[in-house]
């Protein structure tokens, strides 16, 4: 579970889905946006569109924080994780989420040279 620190508000989520940047993959969005600071945050956002079942969004949440921890350690950003479409029995968000950190890191050294 994250820390309440690791977590993002309403206005954050936002803010990060407005100016941030966005990388695509299959049903999935990430958006992120650099946050000054020694920690980063994320939301897992699943509309009721995709799953109309609460308890199916939390369980999808949870595998998806869960697997976020041990992948994702980047300082100073706020992850924004959209699922769009009706794809929702992930059978291995590590899998998943490595490769958005694959992306994620390419993004990021294009941008540095």
């Amino acid at each position: 579970m994250l820390k309440k620190k690791n977590r993002l508000n309403r206005q954050l989520v936002a803010k990060a889905i407005k100016r941030g940047q966005v990388i695509n993959y299959g049903n999935l969005r990430l958006f992120f946006l650099l946050n000054r600071l020694d920690y980063s945050r994320l939301a897992v956002v699943i509309p009721k569109k995709v799953c109309k079942k609460s308890t199916q969004r939390n369980l999808i949440k949870r595998r998806f924080r869960a697997a976020w921890e041990e992948i994702f350690n980047q300082i100073g950003f706020d992850f924004v994780l959209m699922v769009y479409k009706e794809q929702y029995r992930f059978p291995d968000c590590q899998q998943i989420l490595q490769r958005l950190k694959l992306s994620f890191d390419n993004k990021q050294n294009s941008k540095i040279e």
